[in-house]
C-alpha cells in the first residue's frame, strides 16, 4: 500500500499570508498553579482517508494512546483528551500539502468545528500520493504554541505505524526535529541514539526525531519524548540544553490547554492499586465523568517483561500481576454520542524493584492529619515556598513524587499502610525544599483512585 512509504514531516513556514481565525470564546488566561494540563484534540478525516479501509476512529484512539504511553515513559505531564472524530466532507487533498494545511487552518468550517468541540488542536487524517504529498507523512501549519495555527495533516497510514500523529501533535506544542534537521537555538529538539557496533548498528529516535538521518539511514522511532534524565536501551533519550521535549511540553501544556474552554466532555480515570506483588490479583475500575451512557470500555495491558496480558471490555478489569514485572494499563471509553476518553495507569511490582528512586537527601515526612474533616481538597502551602512545603491530602494516598520541570525525578516517597495507620484517611505531608534551586517543580500525588500533578514555585 503506497501510504506506508511516506518518509518525511514538514512544518509550513510563516512566509504565507497571516491566518485569520474566529475569535476565541474566552481570552487566554494563565492557569492556576497546581492544575494539570489537558489538551483537547479534535480529529477530522477526509473521504480519501476513509477509502483506505483503515478505521479513522480506531486510528485516532490508538494515536492518543501512543501519546499517553510516550508521556508516561518520558515524565511528561501534559495529557491529551480526544473530544471528537469526525468526517470532514469540506476537504479534498490537493497537490500541495503546504497549501492544504494552510487552507485547513483558514477554513471557517474547520474553525467552526473546532469552536463547537472547544478543541485546542486539530489534526486531519488524509491519504494522498500526489506531487508534494508523496514524501510526506505529516505536516503542521506552524510550530506552536500558537493558537491560530494549531492545525496539522497526518497521512492515515502513518498515524500510528510511524508514530506520526504524536509527532505532529508534538510540533503544535513546541517540539522540533533533532539538531541537524532543525538548528533552532534551545532544548526543544528530538533526539536520536545508536546501539551496536560496526555493521550491526541500530538507530533509534524519540517521537520528535525524523525517521531518517541526514545520510538516509532509517531510524526507529520509540515511544519516548526527548528527556536527558530518562534512558531507553541504556542510552539517554536527550541532551541537556539541546533536546528536552519533556521540559518544553510541561511548560507549554498550560498555554495550549487554555486555547479553548471546557465543554464538559467525557472524562475517565482508573481506580485501583499502584503497586502489587508477583501473582497478586488486582481489580481496576473505570471512574467516568460527563458523557452520555451507555459506555464502551477497552482495556489494554502491557508488561515490562514483554509478555502479553489479555485485556477486557467491561467497566472493571482484573489482572494477575506478572512475575518480577511492572504493568501499564490503558483504558479507552466511548460514550453513546461518540465522545472518547483515554486514561492510563502504571502499576509497580514491589518484587521487581525497591521503589526508592531519586535523591535520598530530599526529606519527606508524612504524618496523620487528625482533623481530616478540615481538608476538603489537596492543598500545597505555602506556594511559592522557600523552605518547607506542606501538602494537605484529604484521602489516603500511595506515593508522592517530586520532579523538576525537565521531567527529572528527584525523589519518591511510598506510604505503606500498616495496622497502625490503615484507617487513616487524611494526611499532612511535607517536603524540605530549602536546598533546591529557585524555579518551578512538579509534585505528583498518586492514590488508588486518582493521580494528580501540582506545580510548586521555589523562591
Amino acid at each position: 500500500m503506497p501510504f506506508l512509504n511516506k518518509r518525511a514531516c514538514k512544518v509550513e513556514g510563516s512566509h504565507l499570508n497571516p491566518l485569520v481565525l474566529s475569535p476565541k470564546t474566552e481570552p487566554w488566561q494563565a492557569r492556576d498553579v497546581g492544575q494539570t494540563s489537558i489538551v483537547d484534540v479534535l480529529v477530522l478525516y477526509s473521504d480519501a482517508a476513509e477509502a483506505t479501509g483503515l478505521n479513522p476512529n480506531t486510528i485516532a484512539i490508538n494515536s492518543v494512546q501512543q501519546w499517553q504511553s510516550a508521556k508516561s515513559n518520558s515524565n511528561v505531564f501534559t495529557d491529551f483528551r480526544l473530544v471528537g472524530v469526525e468526517k470532514f466532507d469540506d476537504f479534498t487533498e490537493g497537490v500541495s500539502a503546504e497549501n492544504d494545511v494552510r487552507e485547513l487552518a483558514e477554513n471557517p468550517l474547520t474553525q467552526a468545528r473546532r469552536d463547537a468541540k472547544e478543541a485546542d488542536i486539530v489534526l486531519l487524517l488524509v491519504d494522498s500520493d500526489q506531487d508534494q504529498y508523496a514524501e510526506l507523512a505529516g505536516i503542521v501549519r506552524d510550530i506552536g504554541p500558537l493558537d491560530p495555527t494549531s492545525y496539522g495533516l497526518v497521512q492515515i497510514g502513518n498515524a500510528t505505524s510511524t508514530i506520526t500523529f504524536a509527532h505532529e501533535a508534538g510540533h503544535l506544542l513546541g517540539g522540533r526535529h533533532q539538531l541537524g534537521f532543525d538548528n533552532t537555538s534551545g532544548d526543544m529538539h528530538g533526539h536520536g541514539w545508536k546501539k551496536g557496533f560496526l555493521f550491526f548498528i541500530n538507530r533509534y529516535g524519540s517521537v520528535m526525531n525524523t525517521r531518517f538521518t541526514l545520510g538516509g539511514q532509517p531510524v526507529e522511532r520509540t515511544l519516548h519524548f526527548s528527556n536527558p534524565h530518562v534512558e531507553n536501551r541504556n542510552k539517554p533519550t536527550g541532551v541537556e540544553g539541546e533536546s528536552n521535549n519533556a521540559r518544553v511540553f510541561n511548560s507549554n501544556g498550560d498555554v495550549v490547554c487554555a486555547y479553548r474552554g471546557d465543554a464538559n466532555p467525557l472524562g475517565v480515570s482508573i481506580n485501583g492499586a499502584v503497586s502489587a506483588a508477583s501473582g497478586d490479583s488486582r481489580t481496576f475500575s473505570a471512574q467516568i465523568s460527563g458523557g452520555t451512557a451507555p459506555y464502551n470500555y477497552t482495556w489494554v495491558v502491557t508488561s515490562s517483561s514483554g509478555l502479553p496480558i489479555p485485556g477486557g471490555s467491561s467497566a472493571s478489569y482484573t489482572v494477575i500481576m506478572p512475575t518480577d514485572a511492572n504493568i501499564t494499563i490503558d483504558l479507552t471509553v466511548t460514550d453513546s454520542e461518540g465522545r472518547i476518553a483515554v486514561a492510563g495507569k502504571f502499576v509497580r511490582n514491589i518484587d521487581a524493584d525497591s521503589g526508592e528512586d531519586g535523591d535520598p537527601s530530599i526529606f519527606f515526612d508524612v504524618t496523620e492529619k487528625v482533623a481530616t474533616e478540615e481538608i476538603e481538597e489537596v492543598v500545597l502551602f505555602p506556594n511559592p515556598v522557600v523552605g518547607l512545603l506542606q501538602i494537605a491530602i484529604p484521602e489516603r494516598f500511595d506515593q508522592i513524587q517530586l520532579y523538576e520541570m525537565s521531567g527529572k525525578l528527584l525523589a519518591t516517597q511510598l506510604l505503606v499502610y500498616t495496622e497502625d495507620n490503615v484507617g487513616i484517611r487524611g494526611h499532612l505531608a511535607s517536603i524540605d525544599m530549602a536546598d533546591l534551586a529557585k524555579g518551578v517543580y512538579l509534585v505528583k500525588i498518586t492514590a488508588s483512585n486518582y493521580s494528580e500533578t501540582y506545580r510548586v514555585i521555589k523562591e
